[in-house]
């Protein structure tokens, strides 16, 4: 019998996390958990909070579907081997061959939080598969961007008017790690030695390149459908200033992705590399 899966997402927002989501949940193989992201070890205040409103079983909510999910993600973050049953069990119920969290926030699991999922689902006979999606990251903060305007969190976020000045000013504020991607992929080359999944985002939109990661994942190859998800249209570009700054700002992530996929690689499917290689 085949060993099950659970495949562990790893990020980036906006590189594609969503879509892998919905074509994995398109698999008759793959059974997906309340939410395509739980958040599970990254927000455990949260847990405490909702536990602390809602003290009745929370099966009484399954008609709310929302608060249903709610209660749940709660129950996984107060006792996280809950987390970890539960995933074991819809698989063993539905007979499925995978699972998954494809949380981007997962980007900042340590290493002794990684060691411990892997030795949880080992003992339930479950292999964890790390799958890292990485997209130029100048052009992934720009479409960041561009996603919370389109749903109307911007005046939470983004204090300037325009995107560009919306991209200067998070990079100002080092937004979302910049330097993150070297410490996730350290994370990963230490905890799982050769088995963590990398793959471009500008790349990734290709039926061998998904039969690609289905074989890397372990998993039986499926027609894609590649209708883009959660895709806005630019409605300006980035000024050569506005580019560099945040290009520098993320150097260490252009570095990284030149040891990974290498450097000519970057170069041509990363509109904003050469300004991070010229200048660092």
């Amino acid at each position: 019998m085949e060993q099950k899966k659970f495949i562990l997402g790893m990020g980036m927002a906006k590189s594609g996390t969503t879509w892998l989501h919905n074509y994995l949940c398109s698999r008759p193989d793959y059974i997906m958990g309340p939410n395509k992201e739980m958040h599970t070890f990254i927000q455990p205040e949260r847990g405490s909070m909702i536990s602390a409103l809602f003290h009745i079983p929370w099966e009484k909510y399954s008609g709310r579907e929302w608060l249903h999910r709610e209660i749940i993600k709660d129950r996984f973050r107060v006792n996280h081997t809950r987390y970890f049953d539960y995933f074991a069990k819809i698989m063993d119920e539905n007979g499925a061959g995978a699972s998954g969290d494809l949380s981007p926030s997962n980007q900042h699991l340590s290493i002794e939080l990684l060691r411990n999922i892997k030795r949880e689902f080992e003992s339930r006979g479950i292999k964890v598969v790390p799958v890292f999606l990485m997209r130029d990251p100048v052009d992934r903060l720009h479409s960041l961007v561009r996603y919370r305007k389109r749903m109307r969190a911007h005046k939470k976020f983004l204090a300037p008017e325009t995107e560009a000045e919306s991209v200067r000013f998070l990079t100002r504020l080092h937004f979302d790690s910049a330097s993150h991607a070297p410490a996730t992929l350290y994370a990963l080359n230490t905890v799982f030695p050769g088995q963590a999944v990398t793959m471009m985002y500008e790349t990734m939109f290709d039926q061998t390149r998904i039969n690609s990661l289905m074989d890397q994942i372990g998993l039986p190859h499926k027609l894609a459908d590649f209708q883009p998800v959660n895709a806005t249209e630019k409605e300006e570009s980035l000024s050569e200033d506005i580019a560099l700054t945040a290009a520098l700002t993320y150097a260490g992530t252009y570095r990284a992705a030149n040891n990974l996929f290498g450097f000519d690689t970057v170069q041509a499917h990363w509109p904003y590399a050469a300004l991070a290689n010229e200048k660092s």
